[in-house]
C-alpha cells in the first residue's frame, strides 16, 4: 500500500462536518497523492506490482479529489482550487513529468 487501503473499512465521520472543513486544502492533499500515485504507474523503473497497486490506488485518489471538488464548489472556492491545481501539476511538469488530472 502506497497511500490508500483497498480494504473495505466502515466510514464513521464520528460528527465530523466536511462542509465546515477547508475543501481546497483536503482536495490539494489527495491531488498530490492522485498525482504522485500516476507518477508510479507511469514510471519506467516501477516494478510490475508496485504499478499495479498504483492503479488500484488512483481510482481512490480519485473518487477523493471528487469529493473535495464537491465540498470546495459548495464552499464557491472553485478558483481557488484551479489555481492550486495549475501550481501542483506545474510542479511535477517542471521536473519533466506529464502528469494529467481529471477533469471535474
Amino acid at each position: 500500500m502506497f497511500i490508500y487501503s483497498d480494504q473495505k473499512e466502515p466510514f464513521t465521520a464520528g460528527g465530523f462536518n466536511p462542509y465546515a472543513a477547508d475543501g481546497v486544502k483536503h482536495y490539494i492533499i489527495h491531488l498530490k497523492n492522485y498525482l504522485y500515485l500516476q507518477f508510479v504507474k507511469n514510471h519506467k523503473d516501477t516494478s510490475r506490482l508496485d504499478k499495479q497497486q498504483a492503479l488500484k490506488e488512483l481510482g481512490i485518489a480519485n473518487r477523493k479529489c471528487d469529493f473535495w471538488f464537491t465540498i470546495s464548489k459548495s464552499q464557491q472556492r472553485l478558483p481557488e482550487l484551479r489555481k492550486a491545481e495549475l501550481t501542483e501539476l506545474a510542479i511535477w511538469n517542471k521536473d519533466g513529468h506529464k502528469l494529467t488530472i481529471p477533469k471535474r
